[in-house]
Order: C-alpha cells, then sequence, then structure tokens
C-alpha cells in the first residue's frame, strides 16, 4: 500500500474510530504521529523492521535442576522439547496500542487471537500467560479477543508488564488469574471509552476551502459527525449512545472475569490504577514477576500427558514411604516401569492437586480480604487519633471550667458572708464597707452589685 494511503488511514482511524485507550497515550503520541504522516517523513521500511522486532509469541519451558529446583528457559514458539519432565507454557505479548488487523507497526488483537488458538491446538504446551504492556487502542476486534482468552481450553494467566489500560485490560480481564510487575511502578484499569472528534472547519475556511455533501434524499445520518463541520447536539447524542452501550460491554465482561474480586464500582470511572491500589480494588491479583505467572500457569495446567507424568512420578514416590504406600494399596514392591498407573493413587493424586488449586484461590481469597481489612484498620485507627484529640481538647476545657467554678464559689461565699455581717445590727464601718474579695483585675457585675450595696450603707 502506497504511504500516502497507509497514512491516510491512520489519521482517520485516529479521527473516526472508537477507542477504549489511556488518553495520555493519544496526548503523548498524537502529535507526534500526525506531524510524521502529514509531511510523509515516515520511513516505511524503517516501520516494517521495527514490527520484526516486536515480540512474538514464546514458550517458557520450565524444567528441574539437578537439586530439584525450577528452571525457566525460553525457546521459539516452533521449537519442542524432548525432556518428558518438562513444561511448555506459551508466552503471548499484547504489546502497545491495540488495533484489530495490525498494521506497519506492531501485532493486532487478530495476531493474539492467532496465538492463542496456536497454542490450544499444540498438545506439547499446557497453559499460556498474556504478557500486557499496552495503554489499550481500538475498540474493534478487543471484544474477540476476549472472547477468544475467556473461551480458552487451556489456563492462561495475566502478567502486566507496566501497563494494563482500556482494550489492554478489557483482554487481560479475561484470564484466570492477573500479576502485575509492580506495586508503585505498574499500573491497570482505565476502563472505559471514548471517541474523537476533530472541528476542522474553521482551518478549510481559513484556507478558502468549502466542503459540500451530496447525499441520496433518504441518506440523512450519511455524514453526521464529520469533521468539516462543528458537532451538532444530535450527533453527540448519538455518539453517547453508542460510547454508553460500548461501555455497557465492556464493564460487564470485566464483571464476568473478576467476578466478586471487584471491590468497588469507582474502578468503572476509567481512572488507572498502581499494583497496591489495584490489587485492593480487585483489578489484578498479586505482585509477582513474569515467571512467577509462568509457574502458575503451569500449575493449572492439567492436560493428559502432564496428568499420566504427575501419576507415575507421584507414585514412584510413594513406594519410597512404605505406610503410606500401604493406605493407598500399593504393594512397596510394586514396578514403576509399566505406564498404568493404580487407580486409587490416580483418584488421591487427582484429589491432592484439586485440593492445591482450592487452596490456592482460598490464599488469594485471604489476601484480598486481608487487604480490605487492612484498609478498614487504618480507617478505624485514624477515626481513633481523631476522637482522641477530641477528648483531649474536651479534658482540659472541663479542668478550666472546673476551676473557674471554684473561683466564683469561693467569691460568693465570701460575699455572702459579706452581705451578712453588714445586715447585723450594730455593724461597723468595717465590717461593711471593706470588699474581701476586690482586687487590682476588673470587677465582675456581683462585685459591681456589691459596691453598690457598699455605697448605700455609707449614705445611711
Amino acid at each position: 500500500m502506497p504511504f500516502g494511503q497507509v497514512a491516510k488511514k491512520m489519521i482517520e482511524l485516529l479521527e473516526q474510530s472508537v477507542w477504549a485507550i489511556d488518553p495520555r497515550y493519544v496526548a503523548q503520541h498524537e502529535s507526534i504521529i500526525s506531524k510524521m504522516f502529514s509531511s510523509g517523513s515516515a520511513d516505511v521500511a524503517a516501520l516494517e523492521k521495527a514490527k520484526s522486532m516486536r515480540p512474538t509469541m514464546q514458550v517458557a519451558v520450565i524444567g528441574a535442576g539437578e537439586i530439584g529446583c525450577s528452571i525457566l528457559s525460553f525457546e521459539a514458539a516452533a521449537g519442542r522439547s524432548a525432556a518428558s519432565q518438562e513444561q511448555r507454557v506459551a508466552v503471548i505479548p499484547l504489546v502497545g496500542p491495540v488495533m484489530k488487523n495490525g498494521n506497519m507497526c506492531a501485532y493486532g488483537s487478530k495476531d493474539v487471537i492467532a496465538w492463542v488458538e496456536q497454542a490450544n491446538a499444540d498438545a506439547s504446551i499446557s497453559a499460556m500467560v498474556l504478557l500486557v504492556d499496552s495503554p489499550g487502542g481500538a475498540v474493534d476486534g478487543t471484544e474477540a479477543l476476549g472472547a477468544a482468552i475467556s473461551a480458552s481450553a487451556k489456563p492462561i494467566v495475566g502478567y502486566v508488564d507496566g501497563l494494563a489500560a482500556s482494550a489492554a485490560y478489557w483482554a487481560i480481564s479475561q484470564t484466570s488469574e492477573i500479576f502485575i510487575s509492580s506495586r508503585t511502578t505498574a499500573w491497570a484499569g482505565s476502563i472505559g471509552t471514548l471517541i474523537k472528534h476533530m472541528d476542522i472547519s474553521k482551518n478549510l475556511e481559513a484556507q478558502g476551502v468549502k466542503v459540500t455533501y451530496i447525499t441520496a434524499d433518504r441518506s440523512t445520518d450519511k455524514v453526521k459527525g464529520n469533521s468539516t463541520e462543528p458537532l451538532s447536539e444530535e450527533a453527540i447524542a448519538d455518539f453517547k449512545a453508542d460510547l454508553n452501550s460500548i461501555n455497557d460491554t465492556f464493564i460487564s465482561t470485566v464483571k464476568a472475569g473478576r467476578g466478586a474480586k471487584i471491590t468497588s464500582e469507582e474502578v468503572f470511572t476509567a481512572k488507572v490504577y498502581n499494583g497496591k491500589d489495584a490489587i485492593k480494588l480487585g483489578l489484578v491479583d498479586k505482585v509477582g514477576s513474569l515467571q512467577d505467572a509462568v509457574s502458575r500457569a503451569a500449575k493449572l495446567a492439567k492436560t493428559p500427558a502432564q496428568s499420566q507424568n504427575s501419576n507415575n512420578s507421584q507414585k514412584s514416590d510413594m513406594l519410597k514411604f512404605p505406610k503410606l504406600a500401604s493406605l493407598l494399596g500399593l504393594a512397596p514392591s510394586a514396578a514403576v516401569e509399566g505406564t498404568e498407573v493404580d487407580a486409587t493413587t490416580e483418584a488421591v493424586v487427582d484429589q491432592v492437586t484439586a485440593d492445591a488449586d482450592l487452596t490456592d484461590v482460598q490464599a488469594q481469597a485471604a489476601e484480598s480480604a486481608l487487604a480490605a481489612l487492612e484498609t478498614e484498620r487504618d480507617a478505624a485507627l485514624d477515626k481513633v487519633a481523631g476522637l482522641e484529640a477530641t477528648i483531649a481538647t474536651l479534658t482540659g476545657e472541663k479542668t478550666a471550667l472546673t476551676t473557674d467554678k471554684a473561683d466564683l464559689q469561693a467569691k460568693l461565699t465570701t460575699l455572702e458572708q459579706w452581705k451578712a455581717n453588714a445586715a447585723k445590727p450594730g455593724a461597723k464601718a468595717e465590717d461593711t464597707l471593706t470588699n474581701p474579695v476586690a482586687d487590682a483585675a476588673p470587677k465582675a457585675p456581683w462585685e459591681l452589685e456589691a459596691d453598690k450595696y457598699k455605697a448605700e450603707l455609707a449614705q445611711k
């Protein structure tokens, strides 16, 4: 496709498509893209080369070291491992802006769907990890990507390697579990949709260009919302209706994928959260490395071949413990060279595996509950601190009032005594004219009243 056509197509996508994308990414890159395409300065060959360097599906091979520890290595998706004790987990990247068909710069959601289907069809692959570092992208194709992940016959674990926003979060929310690379420098969320309209009518007018659309008599909505004229209220309402419908699908899909893990409706306002807050709100499950995600995916895997190998290994280990073997109905001398596994052992191993998976689920639920309790505890501690400060203030005020009351009571007693002395027959002047509670301080109302009494007595 000639570069001019590519540029035109890209600009149309930017201006007309419905997006599920972090707006900060748009703000950072839109002017660069527009300038590059309008000037014709983009090097198509360089862009295609850059795409060839983008990550594609790889396979993580989990083997066992000499001391039994897990060893993780990577190979091309077309590779094969001969070692029966190794598990192979496909690592599928969703990196950069999400587009349905991809382009010369990156792979699209159709490519990711194809990788998921390829991994499901490959008997040597037991599970998948969806590695995400994306601001989101076009809505077109994202719903199909989420559906493909949700419907996968093999378990898929999500891994946020920096950012899983909007359309990218739509996709990763459909995985079995989600790891995030950091509590503070990795983000998830931006659950929302937008569409951008660019009104270039003033620019065209300044250039002396007038655009006229000629449509069929019944095609009254054919050019509604075009960029050569201001948006009408009717066009805005139509755009809003489409956005709300898509947004409802987005939210319901996330709720279906995450279930009861979502702890607050606030995550549906399109805000982006760091790892710590994303865990508290249920957008992701835990902080971990890519190897943690791969190991978890391998643990969730239950392919027939792996169950057979696991059962044989379990039975061999059981024979090292005679009492346990006898409980399972196994003779200590039983041979383990054949491929058949005792039915009792198989049932026990399946139960142990199921119990282990249940324990993991319970542990994750406990972790989420603990995070919620920690939040409640912090809020309660803040409330207690506030109440303690209030109590301290009220106690101080009470002490001051008690002191004032005692002082006033003493003065009142003295005044009553003074009144009593003044009322006695034959009272002397010194008994009636001297106020024993007077001082240099401003006189209180009752002292002024006492002065009045003294003045009256002095005149008699």
